[in-house]
This record gives structure tokens, sequence and C-alpha cells, in this order.
């Protein structure tokens, strides 16, 4: 697993990392860019890139890791998994 952070650019404890990253100067953008993408969909990891100052897109995955990717600890499948929530699936 890469580096994890969350929506305030606060690390999440896992195992593997070492220092976080310092946020891009355009991160509040950013975070609205993602917000706009991702609105329509129940879950999507939306991958942004900063490039001269300015917020450059990169791409949308549905399912990280081809949607078998494990956290260690344990743990951390759980706290992700409970964010998704199932009902709001439009099928």
């Amino acid at each position: 697993v890469d580096d994890i952070l969350d929506w305030l650019w606060e690390e999440l404890e896992l195992p593997n990392l070492d220092t976080a990253p310092s946020p891009p100067a355009c991160f509040g953008e950013m975070k609205r860019v993602a917000e706009r993408i991702g609105a329509r969909f129940d879950y999507v990891r939306v991958d942004l890139y900063e490039h001269r100052s300015q917020v450059i897109f990169g791409e949308v995955t549905f399912y990280p890791g081809g949607g078998s990717l494990r956290f260690r600890p344990a743990v951390w499948d759980l706290r992700y998994g409970s964010a998704w929530h199932l009902s709001s699936c439009r099928g």
C-alpha cells in the first residue's frame, strides 16, 4: 500500500509509512475537483496532480488494486469498507 492520507491530509496510521509529503499548494482546489468528479459515484478514487500550481487530472479508479488490495493490519480493510454503503448503489 502506498502512502494513504485522509481528506485533511493527515497520515493514516499504517505501519509501512515513512513521513507524509507536504500537501500541494492547490490542495483546496484539488479537493473541490475531486468532490465534483466523485459526486456521481458511491466510491471512486480520483487521482489529481499539481504541476506548476495547476491541478492536472490523472484518472479515476473504481477498484484500486483490482478490488483485491488487502491492508495490513486487517483492521484497515474494515475501516475502508465501512465507509462504502452498498444501499447507495444504483442498480
